[in-house]
């Protein structure tokens, strides 16, 4: 299929639903999903917010309505609060500080209004009613005060949620203000500042001009002042709402790059006016526009407002960072620019959204994954490697695994990634995928070496490095989306080889204990073990990370003691028989380390394979009651929303199909919620449109009965999504009924494998590097390479790279051709002057057939 990506300009058809952004509720999930409630536009650069206390990831936590203002930046749902800069808070009588945070005021939910693009509150301390609205790199504030001649606007730039490390602020003419905030992101450990950091600039004017104004530091106010810095600085400007009790209106652009880049934003959205209710429009006809590309039919109200509310925080990012000029700010801290017509994309949280949250943006906004993707590869291009979590321009290090390797596999997998990017996206993902970064900010694929070589990552004290068994179950899945990537270009060697790695979940099951379980160096298991504990896995219980095996599913039951005993073990996984005589019951048998819990993304995948293991009607039962689990309230996410992706799991569910391998260009199969549902399909995609039929669904009918796709009975449960977007667009029809029908989708012949559950032949050479014994002058060290494959593997090369001060008088040794299960060893002697500590050696290998098709190892040395 020919990708063409169409102008920014295009005119667009109608949406499907007229008024869609009327069924979203932006306050759901602001007390448990971590959700915002503010003004924001589909990925915008600008989300327009309050922050309140005791804030959850977006900002703002709903059991708390007080708050110090409204920031112009922030995440939706991550595990703890960011971002938040540059806050406005409209006050009342005389200015006696520009800290807005020891200016805090108590609202009322009554008076609290939400919906995509638009946010109104009244303030209990000044009386003031606060609207806001957003563009794509610009916030709208419009404030209606009482009658006084002191209403102020207070601008803290510093009064985000991660400290900074400096502001600025300036008062320009008599009614705009400007400046920059430079603030911390987070590395690693959420809740404290990281090294990595950002600038927001920010150019705010006003539809009047000011009758005072001032600036200061905190308490330290220059009365008439113009400028001021430090971390603690901030504006005031005075208007007369007496005489005049037209609302204050203010418009902000902001930029990551420079100043200038904030005001032609500003500018280039907002042009010379400051009509609020045309931003507002504007905002919510771009919501529309999305979220009408879906149509549902059929069920109640609150059931269809709920899957429009997890469309909306599905589409919230990745965020827009790139100014309307096409420039920003780079992983190599230098000012950059994409082509015009394009945007580069930042906050890509992608640890959490490779499940299900990019694969519904490839169905529902394609057009925008062309630059998603190019942004991935300019990250990559300048920091040295692909990020996992992305958050403005540097890598947080954050969580484990390397799911852009996933994102890049769909995104070329469905014809939505530009041709001339296709070659970089592989050698990228390969790069992650078989080196690891040894001066860089980047942490790269942690335990790679061992993770290659040993075939598994060990445990050991420190950093990620004491959750390795969920470490080595991620890296298996993200080999497996990299084995289809380099099957689909034509890189059969590197796609035997990586399919074999996605295999490599195998040494952290226990077969005894039936178990996902940590090794240590020595390959013994680790003791005291305890499946419902976290020790050696991330986020997440042993059991629960069980589960974490999409590649192949048929495997994973072999290693668990067959299909029966998998089957056995999920039923107890799931309270199975609890739940389905009453899915009301899931909501409390759900929690904890020993069941499935849908608070995170360690397991939401769960439910599917049942699909893979014969037996699909379960999938249907528990799937449902999941969704039960999802409303519109604020306590209406089970948990934190991870930038959309606990959303992005409800909404894929809803329509019935589920991307149960995330690089996967298939979808696994429920039973739909809604009778009927219709989707645009947008260029990149042929046109037409996808309906996916399933009548009853509204009335409570759970068991699919048959399926069809195109027009042709569907025998299994899982369905190519080039079936339902190819040719103008697709039908997927479902049979429901009450009862199971157990012929469907079972047996050898319905049971869907899984993406790499095949076993081609390949070699896979291996290699150990150590220190012999150390000499005057020098020291010994051994290679060991072996072939622990099941193929030959030809033109073996090994490459010795010793450190500064040290020398080898052959770098490169010719191996040549090795055997099935062939081990060969060579000494080798370096030299040095240097003596006392010691300094780190690395060896490379890698054999003919493909640029996956290599490995290396580290050891220290040292001279006597």
């Amino acid at each position: 299929m020919a990708l063409v990506v169409p102008s920014r300009d295009q005119a667009s058809p109608a949406p499907l639903v007229s008024d869609a952004a009327a069924l979203v509720h932006p306050l759901a999930g602001t007390q448990t999903g971590g959700t915002f409630p503010g003004a924001t536009t589909p990925f915008g650069m600008v989300q327009y917010s309050p922050n309140t206390d005791d804030a959850a990831g977006g900002g703002y936590r709903y059991s708390h309505p007080v708050t110090w203002g409204f920031g112009v930046n922030h995440l939706s749902g991550p595990g703890c609060p960011a971002m938040g800069d540059v806050v406005s808070l409209p006050t009342t009588g005389s200015v006696r500080s520009v800290d807005v945070t020891r200016q805090k005021t108590r609202f009322s939910h009554a008076g609290e209004q939400a919906s995509p693009g638009y946010y109104a509150v009244n303030l209990a301390s000044s009386g003031v009613h606060a609207e806001l609205s957003a563009g794509t790199r610009t916030g709208w504030a419009r404030f209606t005060y009482p009658a006084t001649g002191r209403a102020n606007v207070i601008v803290d730039p510093g009064a985000g949620f991660r400290g900074v490390r400096s502001t600025s602020v300036r008062v320009v003419g008599r009614d705009t203000i400007e400046g920059s905030a430079s603030s911390y992101g987070f590395w690693h450990a959420c809740p404290d500042p990281g090294s990595n950091r950002y600038t927001v600039h920010f150019s705010m004017k006003f539809n009047r001009p000011f009758r005072a104004f001032g600036v200061g530091n905190g308490s330290r106010l220059r009365r008439g002042g113009r400028s001021a810095r430090g971390a603690d600085a901030g504006a005031y400007v005075v208007f007369d709402a007496a005489s005049d009790r037209s609302p204050v209106v203010s418009k902000v652009g902001i930029s990551y790059v420079d100043q200038s880049g904030a005001r032609r934003n500003l500018a280039s959205e907002a042009g010379g006016g400051f009509d609020f209710d045309g931003a507002h429009a504007r905002a919510r006809a771009d919501w529309d526009d999305l979220l009408g590309r879906v149509a549902v039919d059929g069920g109640p109200t609150d059931r269809i407002e709920t899957f429009y509310t997890a469309l909306y925080h599905s589409l919230l990012h990745p965020s827009v960072f790139s100014d309307a000029d096409g420039r920003y700010m780079g992983f190599d801290d230098r000012v950059h620019r994409v082509p015009q017509g394009q945007a580069h994309y930042s906050a890509f949280s992608m640890w959490d959204t490779n499940r299900s949250e990019h694969q519904l943006i490839d169905l529902i906004a394609p057009e925008r994954v062309p630059d998603m993707m190019r942004s991935l590869l300019d990250d990559q291009r300048q920091g040295g490697w692909l990020p996992k979590w992305s958050y403005a321009h540097f890598y947080t290090n954050e969580m484990i695994g390397d799911p852009a390797a996933n994102v890049l596999a769909d995104a070329l997998g469905k014809g939505l990634m530009r041709p001339q990017d296709a070659s970089g996206a592989y050698a990228a993902a390969i790069h992650n995928a078989t080196d690891q970064p040894a001066h860089s900010p980047f942490e790269g694929r942690v335990g790679l070496a061992n993770y290659i070589n040993r075939g598994y990552m060990p445990y050991r004290s420190g950093g990620d490095n004491i959750f390795p068994a969920s470490i080595n179950l991620e890296y298996a899945q993200n080999d497996c989306a990299l084995a289809l990537m380099a099957a689909r270009l034509g890189h059969g060697a590197d796609a035997d080889y990586l399919m074999r790695r996605a295999k490599r979940y195998r040494v952290t099951i226990d077969r005894r204990a039936h178990a996902a379980r940590p090794r240590l160096p020595d390959g013994s298991w680790l003791r005291p073990f305890f499946e419902t504990r976290w020790r050696g896995f991330k986020e997440g219980s042993a059991l629960q990370y069980t589960w974490l095996v999409p590649q192949d599913v048929s495997g994973l039951a072999a290693a668990l003691g067959g299909t029966s005993a998998a089957i056995g073990k999920l039923d107890g996984f799931f309270a199975y028989p609890s739940v389905a005589a009453s899915a009301s019951r899931a909501r409390a048998l759900w929690r904890g380390n020993g069941r499935f819990n849908p608070r995170n993304e360690v397991d939401v995948q769960a439910p599917y394979l049942y699909n893979y293991l014969g037996q699909p009607w379960k999938t249907q039962e528990l799937v449902r009651a999941a969704e039960q689990l999802f409303t519109t309230a604020p306590n209406g996410l089970p948990s934190s929303d991870d930038l959309g992706a606990l959303s992005s799991w409800y909404a894929m569910s809803a329509l019935g199909i589920y991307p149960f391998m995330p690089g996967d260009d298939h979808y696994a199969l429920t039973s739909p919620l809604f009778d009927r549902v219709t989707i645009d399909l947008r260029p990149p995609y042929s046109g037409g449109r996808l309906v996916i039929s399933a009548p009853g669904a509204s009335s409570g009918l759970t068991h699919v009965q048959a399926a069809a796709v195109n027009g042709r009975p569907l025998g299994t449960s899982e369905v190519s999504h080039a079936a339902l977007v190819g040719g103008g667009g697709g039908r997927l029809s479902f049979t429901l009924g009450g009862p199971v029908n157990f012929g469907w989708a079972t047996g050898p012949s319905g049971t869907p494998s899984s993406a790499c559950s095949a076993n081609p032949a390949t070699a896979d050479v291996r290699l150990g590097l150590r220190q012999l014994r150390a000499s005057r002058g020098g020291a010994l060290v051994e290679t060991k390479v072996r072939n622990a494959g099941d193929a030959a593997a030809a033109g073996v090369t090994v490459n010795m790279r010793v450190p500064r001060g040290w020398s080898v008088p052959h770098r490169l040794w010719h191996v040549g051709a090795l055997k099935p299960g062939q081990t060969v060893t060579r000494t080798w002697r370096i030299s040095t002057r240097l003596r006392g500590r010691l300094y780190p050696l690395r060896a490379d290998a890698w054999w003919a057939g493909g640029s996956a098709l290599r490995t290396f190892a580290t050891a220290n040395v040292r001279a006597r």
